[in-house]
């Protein structure tokens, strides 16, 4: 800090400023800090025909697959089309992924194992 600056704030404040040391506990501040930290869950790829089972993926149809880009079934077996999602070129859905079936608490962040269309950005 200037000299000038310190003697300024002496003026009004009458003893010189004193910065308290961080501690070792000390966290960061701002959004980093209040950011959550969710586990990444791995999703498999359904392989057969009809809904995928219970806590797998299903790429929609190549006609549809840049509206509904594919289809979820989360761990009660409600079945959710991401049609409100991006998916990236590793397979991660974002936002996370919440099911709307009443009385259905599944909410994670997911990433399709074994992926290949590349990015698909969420619809506009």
């Amino acid at each position: 800090m200037p000299k000038w600056l310190k003697a300024v704030l002496r003026f009004f404040v009458g003893e010189p400023i004193a910065q308290r040391p961080a501690s070792r506990t000390s966290r960061p501040t701002g959004a980093a800090s209040r950011q959550r930290s969710y586990p990444l869950i791995g999703l498999k790829e359904h392989a057969g025909e009809g809904r995928p089972e219970r806590l797998h993926w299903k790429a929609s149809h190549p006609s549809t697959i840049r509206r509904f880009k594919a289809e979820v079934t989360c761990s009660q077996g409600h079945g959710i089309a991401l049609r409100d999602h991006t998916i990236e070129a590793d397979g991660r859905v974002v936002p996370s992924i919440v099911c709307r079936t009443p009385g259905c608490d599944f909410h994670e962040i997911v990433r399709l194992e074994g992926w290949r269309a590349g990015r698909i950005p969420a619809a506009i």
